[in-house]
């Protein structure tokens, strides 16, 4: 465990078999009230919640990331200055985390779980401390009682500010590598009957069943196999249903892969081939923001 500060060393790997083995999970609501959240929305459509989290007058995001800190991880307790102090130390770490080998399945997601990564939780809950309301644009695309993944989720930035906004009326699934974002989306969703799936580098995962809505953001860049994995998801997606995606195009630096890079014209074509876009566009040649497609 290091010295439970800037030098804690977590086995992520660990972490994982312990909370899906257990009850663990956190012991907070997470959810806003109706007042609460039309408040926060105000706030955030005139651009005064970012300088409110910024400022720390809002901070409840920063009371959930302390419990997940203290008593999941057995970090020491931190204050909110610690938090940012934190936050750039372990930054600094992250910078050197590259794949070991994305072709040996092992090291591929070893590479995703050295503990250097434990940045990649500092980054996304801040991130999106400051952008809560992550699926407010999709919500005409998301009807109540359907289902929803989000592979490859991260923290399940969309899923979690459904609930937030205690948006529970549909059937939630979250997908991942054991790594340290997944982890922490486990400890912060388990309590609300989340399907919660692990997914093994070496063998695409098996679902359920299909879904109506499925989530897949800065994903394909990190994919070792995008093309294999997008077929699979379009055989999991009910026709007419939605693909809401983005594809950066990376120089395989860091955690984006070759097959990322050199599968983009296959993985593009596909969804040319089997779904309507119904925003933005297919671009073989630059960065694909936010995209939604509808499955023919």
């Amino acid at each position: 465990m290091g010295n439970q500060y800037e030098g804690i060393v977590i086995d992520i790997n660990k972490k994982h078999d312990d909370i899906n083995k257990s009850n663990v999970m956190s012991k907070s609501s997470h959810t806003n009230n109706f007042f609460v959240s039309s408040f926060y929305k105000i706030l955030f459509y005139f651009g005064w919640y970012q300088r409110l989290v910024d400022s720390g007058f809002i901070r409840g995001w920063f009371h959930e990331f302390q419990e997940y800190w203290v008593y999941s991880l057995g970090g020491r307790p931190i204050r909110l200055h610690d938090f940012f102090f934190l936050y750039s130390w372990y930054r600094v770490e992250y910078q050197n985390v590259e794949l070991d080998d994305e072709e040996d399945k092992v090291k591929f997601l070893y590479s995703w779980q050295k503990p250097e990564n434990i940045y990649s939780v500092f980054g996304a809950v801040y991130r999106y401390a400051l952008s809560p309301f992550q699926y407010f644009v999709y919500r005409k695309y998301l009807k109540k009682g359907t289902r929803i993944l989000e592979y490859g989720c991260g923290v399940a930035p969309i899923i979690s500010s459904l609930i937030n906004d205690k948006n529970v009326d549909f059937d939630f699934t979250i997908a991942d590598i054991p790594q340290f974002t997944f982890h922490y989306a486990k400890w912060r969703l388990k309590q609300f009957g989340v399907n919660i799936i692990d997914i093994d580098p070496n063998i695409l995962p098996k679902f359920p069943h299909s879904y109506d809505t499925i989530f897949l953001s800065e994903v394909l860049e990190h994919l070792p196999n995008p093309d294999e994995v997008i077929q699979h998801l379009t055989k999991h997606l009910v026709s007419g249903g939605h693909l809401i995606f983005d594809y950066l195009i990376s120089d395989c630096d860091g955690l984006d892969t070759k097959g990322g890079f050199f599968e983009r014209k296959q993985v593009l074509e596909h969804i040319e081939k089997h779904y309507d876009i119904v925003m933005g566009k297919v671009d073989y040649d630059n960065h694909m923001g936010r995209t939604i497609a509808r499955k023919k």
